[in-house]
């Protein structure tokens, strides 16, 4: 049993090894899903002069044209964020955490000890079980609290919620396209004492947000982007030992495999794959 093990493990390692996979898809915007992991990101931040030891996250912009890569500061309770784009790359260094930005490149939000705070002026005070997350392009957001549940506010108008999700949701991404809000994350089902991945639509109907429909993704583990121009997402499965991506289409239900799990996955323009090769 070890011995197999063993050679999972080393299976495992090999592919993790194997250079960045780009998938091409038939889409008008988000024409690529591009998979990769750290050691490729630092190779494209080298390729442009920039040195990072830490990096902790990656986002892009709602048309997949800008790419975001937060990254440790000079000092503690500051993030450096490098934004790639068609048009060059920039530097900005932003006090707090977990910056926003929205498609232009500026920065919206960021955490600044356990408040996130709007550069409008508005804070929202966090509790250490509070958790959030943006629309790439940063229109809408969630704000999720175990005493209070979950609700979604505009990013302009932070301080009024334009929808409240169903009270076992518990969310994780969030996108949007005209007039539509989709929100995955995970449901806890109580007769069988499990969670569920789920995904919430919210429609607009002239005056509010409100729910649509619901998704069943229970077979798997979690939405990692979604490309809002087709209807697809990038989800993981609920495998423990060695989870891959699966391109899931929501029209069709048609599921196509990426391959094995990596660090970051992102429905981004077609002109970034000849920068993500570098």
């Amino acid at each position: 049993m070890k011995t197999k093990f063993r050679f999972l493990v080393s299976i495992a390692r090999m592919l993790a090894m194997m250079p960045i996979s780009v998938t091409a898809m038939d889409t008008t915007n988000l024409s690529e899903l591009v998979v990769f992991d750290t050691k490729s990101i630092k190779a494209i931040l080298n390729a442009n002069g920039l040195e990072t030891s830490y990096i902790r996250g990656l986002a892009r912009n709602s048309k997949g044209t800008r790419i975001f890569f937060e990254c440790s500061g000079r000092t503690d309770g500051e993030t450096l964020v490098i934004s790639q784009s068609l048009d060059g790359t920039q530097v900005q260094p932003v006090g707090g955490v977990s910056p926003v930005f929205n498609d232009d490149g500026k920065l919206v939000s960021s955490v600044v000890d356990h408040v996130l705070t709007f550069q409008s002026g508005t804070k929202l005070s966090l509790n250490p079980h509070a958790r959030f997350g943006f629309t790439p392009g940063a229109t809408f957001f969630f704000l999720y609290e175990p005493s209070k549940g979950a609700f979604v506010y505009r990013a302009d108008a932070p301080e009024n919620p334009v929808a409240k999700l169903p009270g076992d949701f518990i969310p994780q991404r969030i996108f949007e396209r005209t007039n539509r809000v989709f929100v995955f994350g995970q449901k806890f089902d109580a007769p069988r004492s499990k969670t569920d991945a789920v995904g919430v639509i919210l429609k607009w109907n002239g005056k509010n947000f409100e729910v649509d429909q619901e998704i069943d993704l229970s077979w798997a583990g979690g939405v990692i982007d979604m490309d809002t121009v087709n209807d697809s997402l990038l989800v993981e499965t609920r495998r423990d030992l060695f989870p891959s991506w699966i391109n899931f289409d929501l029209q069709t239900s048609k599921r196509i495999s990426v391959g094995i799990s990596q660090e970051h996955g992102l429905f981004l323009d077609r002109r970034f794959r000849n920068l993500l090769r570098k």
